[in-house]
């Protein structure tokens, strides 16, 4: 595997407990797995992890993001040739997203490795729509989606917008969602008032929770600070609580300010491990209302924490309406109208963050999600 970011190198978003937990899950089904990655300062260049093999590769930043990421590519294909020299060929090469996709190409004009492809989002779809973002990226995009045997998207709803996109047959694309380690958010608190408190919120306080990168809007942070005001006529208690970092919490910051709720609202920043665990936890109900979200990770942590969601209807995971959460339109309205919905009976909310529970334990496991890409990987 080829990707930019890992849980056991530099982490960035999305992509990296992706690529760390499925390695790992198709290591388990008896595959020997090896992932090119950038290495972080002070890490060694070749490590075992949980029975995968983690080769690192220098990657200098430079006022060029794209060059930066072809030089990667660069290394990541020389050190996969010097380690096929020594160990024998490879049977795959698959590559996440464009940054790392030139790697998988060289792999398939040099070697004549069969090559796969995982789509995380779109340049088009993050930048906006048609036209927008970086042309070379998109060129990139294309290439690969040509190059590679087989395309992956993590959801039935990118798959949709990659064959539209690239004009590629559908029979080359699968849909396989991303998974979830329910593990991680095992367990009841032991004094939930205690962690309301770290925040200044009452132990009767109802809290809506956001979690997600506040760059730009895509995620959506903004629709929901401007949503508060419907959620308070509600529950004048409710505590809206933002984990994430970037331009848009300073937005949200200043509009809970403009807007005279500032008491009603939490901005944290970034919150990792297990302070994170708790904050969903604490949760009553997730929201997720991005406006452009191929899959929606938060969706997962949610349901393995036994929590509603409410989500935007372009979140990619498969959220089933009433059932494990609420879909709403990318509105400030949409997403007051799900949050009401929650705090209208918070014993149905808590049994439809059960059935989302049982959802994320069996059927978006990450060893469910292996199996699938092991027949990606065969069934040609």
């Amino acid at each position: 595997m080829f990707s930019w970011e890992s849980l056991h190198s530099i982490t960035v978003g999305g992509v990296a407990p992706h690529v760390t937990e499925l390695a790992a899950a198709l290591q388990r089904r008896g595959h020997e797995v090896h992932v090119f990655t950038r290495r972080k300062e002070g890490q060694q260049l070749h490590e075992e992890i949980y029975g995968v093999q983690y080769h690192r590769v220098n990657s200098p930043p430079t006022d060029d993001f794209v060059d930066q990421m072809e030089k990667m590519c660069n290394s990541m294909a020389w050190c996969f040739g010097e380690t096929a020299a020594l160990i024998g060929d490879f049977d795959i090469a698959h590559a996440h997203d464009w940054m790392a996709c030139k790697a998988m190409v060289q792999c398939k004009n040099t070697h004549g490795t069969r090559c796969i492809f995982t789509f995380h989002s779109t340049e088009q779809g993050r930048s906006g729509g048609p036209g927008g973002g970086s042309s070379r990226v998109t060129e990139w995009e294309g290439e690969a989606t040509f190059v590679a045997d087989r395309v992956i998207c993590v959801s039935e709803r990118l798959k949709v917008e990659v064959v539209e996109l690239f004009q590629i047959p559908e029979s080359k694309v699968w849909a396989i969602n991303n998974g979830i380690q329910c593990s991680r958010f095992d367990g009841m608190l032991e004094d939930p008032a205690a962690v309301k408190g770290c925040y200044d919120i009452g132990p009767l306080d109802p809290v809506v929770l956001f979690v997600g990168r506040m760059v730009g809007g895509m995620k959506g942070g903004d629709l929901l600070v401007e949503a508060v005001p419907d959620i308070l006529q509600c529950h004048g208690g409710a505590k809206v609580v933002f984990v994430g970092d970037g331009d848009n919490k300073m937005h949200c910051d200043h509009r809970a300010k403009e807007m005279n709720i500032e008491g009603s609202c939490r901005f944290l920043g970034a919150r990792s491990g297990e302070e994170l665990v708790n904050l969903f936890k604490i949760a009553d109900v997730v929201v997720v209302p991005s406006r452009y979200e191929p899959f929606g990770l938060t969706v997962c942590e949610a349901w393995a924490a036994g929590k509603v969601v409410v989500a935007s209807d372009q979140v990619g995971c498969p959220v089933q309406n009433g059932e494990d959460g609420w879909v709403v339109s990318a509105t400030t309205e949409g997403i007051a109208w799900g949050v009401s919905e929650v705090f209208k009976d918070f014993d149905r909310a808590r049994e439809m963050g059960s059935k989302g529970r049982v959802k994320a334990a069996f059927s978006l496991s990450w060893d469910t999600c292996a199996e699938i890409t092991e027949k990606a990987y065969t069934e040609f």
